[in-house]
């Protein structure tokens, strides 16, 4: 997997570099084949800057050839909290989109009713 890091008026430590590496790896942890061509975009953002407010943005977007691209985006005053619900949300939407998949497999599977 080929993960992308940007920022926009946030410092980038290692701390934080490391909280998005651990919440986008464990997002993905239970889709082992997403690690081939995947790339996962991450970018960083404070909007207000130092006026404060709920201004902290994450924004995640997974593409995967010959899949759906998936983007997840959460707002929130800490920074760490941002990335850890975008990250949630980005597990929520890959297993929906797995549960589709299956589905339609089974769909086209089944033998006709007679």
């Amino acid at each position: 997997m080929d993960l992308v890091l940007r920022t926009t008026s946030v410092q980038l430590s290692e701390a934080i570099r490391g909280h998005v590496d651990a919440c986008v790896d464990g997002a993905l942890v239970h889709v082992p084949r997403l690690a081939h061509g995947a790339r996962v975009g991450v970018w960083l953002s404070d909007l207000n800057g130092p006026r404060g407010g709920v201004d902290k943005a994450c924004v995640i977007v997974l593409h995967v050839p010959q899949h759906e691209t998936i983007r997840v985006e959460e707002r929130d005053i800490d920074l760490s909290a941002a990335i850890a619900r975008a990250a949630e949300r980005l597990r929520e939407a890959v297993e929906r989109g797995a549960d589709r998949r299956r589905t339609r497999r089974e769909r086209g599977a089944r033998a006709p009713a007679v």
